[in-house]
């Protein structure tokens, strides 16, 4: 089957000619095809596997051709009580502000998971640079930092409320997020293991996951001792080679990647096997 590559916004937020001058920080922006979902939806929600370059750039470009169409709301797994600091370094550009982001734990714990990445980091001065030349974008980060009912049901449920929440405070807006690729899949394997993503109407979302372009990524690992550890893991390879682009999850016809097609609506390539990203602030590194 031919690969169908998106190439229409949304179409309640098509391209315009007077948005063509809001371009500067989106020089290679990478639109989705309303055609091919329908133009219900109000999330794209982009899972990734943490801890690589390829993601958080191929997050932007999305980012940047939804907010040159109109309003966007940009949601990051990271913790909630960043809210206030996001607000003020997007809209404001305060140094002190992006201090306070990158200070907490999240960028500076020794249990490095991928999330406090250089290319993370690069994303959020990314997307102040966005905001900055006049598009119109708020950034939420949603990973609960209240206590939360177990098991995981209750947590992922917390985050889908932080989505709806901030989606709800801004009704204008296209949300795009990003977050594991567990918490962004359509479909589980049992209702006790229910996604973020899946809590959410059906037709409310398309789900993207990332292509198995392989390469590596940093990740978080417990070792044979039983000690939590920071790692580099080896990422799958699978199927024939795509371009960059995103694409509809029936272009994946390859046997080995049924498992993934029945989860997601689609997936998003960056064209080349990835790099796991180091820490933003390796000096900066405290128990």
């Amino acid at each position: 089957m031919k690969a169908a590559i998106f190439s229409v916004t949304i179409a309640a937020f098509a391209l315009s000619s007077n948005a063509v001058a809001k371009e500067a920080p989106c020089d290679d922006p990478i639109e989705i095809d309303a055609a091919v979902f329908g133009d219900e939806a109000r999330f794209i929600i982009v899972g990734e596997i943490h801890g690589t370059d390829t993601a958080p750039k191929v997050f932007g470009d999305i980012v940047c051709s939804g907010a040159i169409a109109g309003p966007v709301n940009v949601h990051l797994e990271l913790p909630n009580s960043l809210k206030s600091a996001f607000a003020d370094f997007i809209e404001n550009g305060s140094e002190a502000a992006l201090t306070e982001i990158t200070d907490h734990w999240i960028f500076r714990s020794k249990h490095y998971d991928g999330r406090g990445s250089a290319a993370v980091y690069q994303l959020i001065l990314r997307l102040r640079s966005m905001s900055a030349n006049g598009l119109d974008i708020v950034v939420t980060p949603f990973q609960p930092t209240i206590i939360t009912l177990r098991p995981q049901y209750y947590y992922e449920l917390a985050m889908a409320e932080h989505w709806t929440r901030a989606a709800a405070e801004r009704p204008e807006a296209m949300n795009y997020v990003l977050v594991g690729n567990f918490h962004a899949q359509r479909a589980t394997d049992s209702a006790a293991r229910q996604s973020a993503a899946s809590f959410l109407m059906p037709s409310d979302y398309i789900a993207l996951d990332s292509c198995a372009e392989g390469g590596t990524a940093s990740a978080i690992n417990m070792n044979d001792e039983g000690v939590i550890e920071s790692t580099i893991i080896k990422l799958p390879k699978i199927g024939k080679k795509r371009g960059r682009g995103i694409y509809a999850a029936s272009a994946f016809d390859e046997p080995e990647n049924a498992r993934s097609t029945a989860k997601f609506d689609g997936f998003y390539c960056a064209g080349k096997s990835s790099n796991a990203s180091g820490r933003a602030f390796p000096e900066r590194l405290k128990d």
